[in-house]
């Protein structure tokens, strides 16, 4: 960018996606409360809204991607929304078509929902990711103090807005749930027109879960079909609903 800053540091292409990091680091890990499976740097890359904005303005001249997924560490809730509805507004401004899919931490007031509806948003995820909040306390000692009811409720408001047909959605983690509890989990999303997402743990170096053993592949393609199995009851499939965006997570 016109300030130095490495387009990398702003953006990257997944598949068939841009993605564009609405915080600089996250919050959390940077208040000493990140997630322990979450190998995520907390060096400061600083970039800014400027720069933000030059990335998208030349990244959306001639995509070459399907859509963009705003995500990309946990925000400060005071302010997070309004980062997310700027960035939304303005690529709207500029392509009002190409769709948007935001994964973040959930909002505090579900009026939010409304703006980052208003704001262009077609798809969005608020993950839960450890269903037993006791247990997500201790992996995750910031996001899991985010109650399981703040979610649910979000997510349901989200469904009034979105529909239920797999533009609301929350990842689960397989292999730091138990499997009768992810299935519970998985049962209650579904009722409610939620679509779950398997994401599977993966041990990463130098995080303090790096030892920690995932599940077997036999373990995973049980889960998979019993999950899916669920979901069809409800006639809705294990998320996300881009295949190409499924590269990581649960699926075959």
């Amino acid at each position: 960018t016109k300030n130095n800053v490495p387009y990398s540091t702003v953006a990257y292409l997944s598949t068939d996606r841009l993605r564009l990091k609405h915080e600089v680091v996250c919050e959390m890990k940077g208040t000493g409360k990140g997630c322990a499976f979450c190998s995520v740097s907390t060096s400061r890359k600083e970039f800014n809204t400027d720069d933000l904005k030059e990335v998208i303005s030349n990244l959306l001249v001639n995509p070459e991607f399907r859509h963009i997924l705003i995500g990309g560490g946990s925000g400060d809730p005071n302010i997070e929304s309004k980062k997310i509805i700027d960035i939304s507004e303005f690529i709207r401004a500029i392509n009002p078509e190409i769709p948007i899919y935001l994964m973040s931490l959930p909002p505090f007031e579900k009026d939010v929902l409304g703006k980052y509806k208003r704001a262009g948003i077609n798809e969005i995820a608020f993950n839960i990711e450890i269903w037993d909040r006791s247990i997500a306390k201790k992996i995750m000692p910031g996001k899991g103090q985010i109650s399981l009811e703040i979610y649910l409720s979000v997510l349901k408001a989200a469904t009034e807005l979105w529909g239920t047909t797999g533009n609301v959605r929350t990842a689960l983690i397989v292999g730091l749930n138990n499997s009768e509890t992810l299935f519970e989990g998985i049962q209650i999303l579904c009722e409610n027109g939620i679509q779950p997402m398997l994401s599977v743990f993966r041990p990463m170096k130098n995080t303090k879960l790096e030892s920690f053993v995932p599940p077997t592949n036999k373990v995973l393609l049980s889960i998979y079909e019993k999950a899916q199995n669920i979901c069809g009851q409800y006639n809705l499939k294990l998320g996300p609903i881009c295949d190409a965006c499924k590269n990581n997570m649960l699926a075959i």
